[in-house]
């Protein structure tokens, strides 16, 4: 390297900088690797003396001097005069290294720290480190982070707190319940290391490890508590003028009903329906969106009398609309000549059929149905919906594919 014992390093989440081009990967260094996260709002430079060299496996052992270094003009410059494979940090001073870190497990530190403070770091730097439990109904979700208002004794303001997560989203501010419930407190531990000079907050690193488990299933208790009030839809769905709904339809309306904008796609609305303990005709459901559903149309809904299912199947010659309702005993299908029927008057036929049975009652709609030489319609009893002796569901189905033509 340089004449100097010193040089610069550049640290993030992947590798170690010793200049511009050339960096040693992370995971080849004896940090312990993946159970920590630098932090990435900004630049990490040390200042590192050059303790050892092993020709063997290329490894260079250093030891961080400077842990706030300003002058890093002569970073870009430093040339390595052999090889670098591996980094090996020792006497690593916890109280000042842990403030560039988002996320660690001390005890995977143990073995590199030492107790020996580096001389750069002024006696009237303080460290202060707490433990703190946040109330979920405190915070603020944004995007990529969770924020609450801290009070801190020494302090007469509150002071803003703010922890980083890709994975979260502003949306959870509308499950904030749910998370009390996955983690069965109404708090979160919270780790806060303080750096303050001449009696000044200078920087708050704060580390939760409930907040950094925030990830895929708080998008899937989202999709869940979306869909479940579905089950009772609310006063505004249920004055809509509108019979037929796309998934973004029923979750438009549900926004405004202060249930956030997350997209739910009708594919995943319907998976989430199908988890719902109490779908009898689940088989019925799964087959037609499985089997029959065609890629050219969408599955749409029906909130009321009940919450239902229009399925969109081709067959050789026509254009079949099926309609299967949560927990009946019959399914309903219509069928149009494509022909004759265009796509958007097939919808505007469907809008008005659904909006009747919706009105007056599906007994009322089938004493009335009559035949009509350019829409078909049939009704398929679930026979032995209750039994459970026998399974019925092959005759079922044999039933549908034989009314898709």
């Amino acid at each position: 390297m340089s004449q100097t014992k010193n040089i610069l390093i550049k640290v993030n989440n992947d590798q170690i900088c010793l200049n511009e081009y050339l960096s040693i990967p992370l995971s080849e260094t004896n940090l312990p690797y993946g159970e920590f996260k630098f932090v990435e709002s900004r630049e990490i430079y040390y200042e590192v003396e050059m303790i050892s060299y092993d020709k063997l496996d290329a490894t260079l052992v250093i030891k961080i001097v400077n842990y706030k270094p300003t002058n890093l003009g002569g970073f870009s410059l430093q040339k390595p005069k052999s090889e670098i494979k591996k980094l090996c940090f020792v006497n690593i001073y916890w109280l000042t290294f842990n403030v560039d870190l988002s996320f660690y497990k001390k005890a995977s530190f143990i073995p590199l720290l030492t107790e020996n403070r580096p001389s750069e770091i002024s006696v009237e730097d303080k460290l202060i480190k707490l433990n703190v439990k946040v109330p979920f109904s405190k915070t603020s979700f944004g995007m990529g982070y969770i924020e609450w208002k801290q009070k801190l004794y020494w302090e007469s303001q509150l002071v803003n707190i703010r922890i980083e997560n890709p994975y979260i989203l502003p949306e959870f501010e509308h499950i904030k319940s749910y998370f009390s419930k996955h983690f069965n407190s109404r708090t979160f531990d919270v780790q806060l290391v303080i750096n303050k000079t001449d009696g000044a907050i200078q920087k708050i690193s704060a580390y939760s490890q409930q907040i950094y488990e925030i990830k895929d299933y708080a998008i899937e208790t989202l999709k869940f508590v979306k869909t479940e009030r579905l089950r009772k839809p609310s006063h505004f769905i249920r004055n809509l003028d509108k019979s037929l709904f796309t998934a973004e339809d029923i979750f438009d309306a549900l926004t405004k009903n202060d249930l956030g904008s997350f997209p739910i796609s009708n594919k995943e609305l319907f998976e989430q329906i199908m988890t719902w303990k109490d779908v009898r005709n689940k088989k019925q459901l799964e087959y037609l969106a499985g089997s029959l559903q065609h890629m050219d149309g969408k599955i749409r809904f029906t909130l009321t009398p009940t919450f239902g299912f229009l399925f969109y199947a081709k067959g050789n010659q026509m254009i079949h609309y099926i309609w299967e309702m949560l927990n009946t005993n019959a399914t309903y299908i219509w069928s149009f000549d494509p022909k004759i029927w265009s796509n958007e008057r097939q919808l505007i036929k469907m809008e008005e059929v659904i909006s009747f049975i919706r009105n007056h009652g599906r007994d009322t709609y089938l004493r009335n149905v009559t035949p009509h030489e350019e829409v078909l319609f049939r009704r398929i009893q679930h026979l032995g919906a209750k039994s459970q002796l026998v399974d019925y569901f092959p005759k079922w189905r044999n039933f549908v594919n034989e009314s898709i033509v």
